[in-house]
């Protein structure tokens, strides 16, 4: 009876355990009016934006929401930087003058989503991109995993064309999060690694 006891509780302390170090989901995001370019006409850089990320948590992955009005996205430079100065650029220029001819119209970015695990570049995607497309070339959010959420996450939008201004309207950032334990969950899981090893020296015959 007290093996069988053992056993139950080892396997309850165990699944508290999993719990506490599962994947959670968090989006942080805001709405905003933000022009682009700045001042003036094109070409030209948008004031950057920022949302701050509450969570001290371990990013397991992050997608990037976007809701962009533009009459040529094509043009945009686009860059999340974050709190710790690592840089990953989402969009480039897509070799422009190649994948979107002259003429193309290529409005807005309603409902865009940067994702490394999308199956398309933007350029193959329809305006206004309402669908999942991997980073510029060369880019991986990716890098990002592992590191602390925490902090100031900043975008910035660079037009490099002339002729046209848009507006940055809304933003989220949309993490998959690692719960760590907190040192009573890793008494507790000392614990069940204890109670494990007794079951295992005494097996119930």
């Amino acid at each position: 009876m007290k093996i069988l006891l053992n056993r139950i509780l080892a396997v309850l302390l165990c699944i508290f355990c999993v719990n506490s170090m599962s994947l959670a989901r968090a989006v942080v995001d805001d709405n905003f009016q933000q022009r682009i370019p700045a001042k003036g006409i094109t070409p030209g850089l948008m004031d950057p934006v920022i949302l701050f990320v509450p969570y001290h948590l371990t990013i397991a992955d992050i997608d990037v929401h976007l809701q962009i009005t533009h009459s040529a996205v094509c043009d945009l430079m686009i860059y999340l930087d974050s709190p710790w100065g690592q840089t990953v650029q989402l969009k480039d220029d897509e070799l422009m003058s190649e994948l979107w001819p002259p003429g193309t119209q290529t409005p807005n970015m309603f409902g865009t989503i940067f994702d490394d695990e999308a199956d398309f570049r933007q350029y193959q995607g329809q305006p206004p991109y309402r669908s999942r497309f991997q980073p510029a070339l060369g880019q991986s959010l990716s890098r990002l995993d592992g590191h602390d959420a925490y902090g100031n996450w900043t975008l910035r939008i660079g037009d490099i064309a002339e002729a046209d201004i848009g507006t940055l309207d809304y933003l989220a950032l949309d993490f998959e999060l690692i719960y760590t334990p907190e040192p009573t969950s890793l008494l507790f899981l000392a614990t069940a690694t204890l109670f494990a090893r007794l079951k295992s020296r005494h097996p119930v015959r």
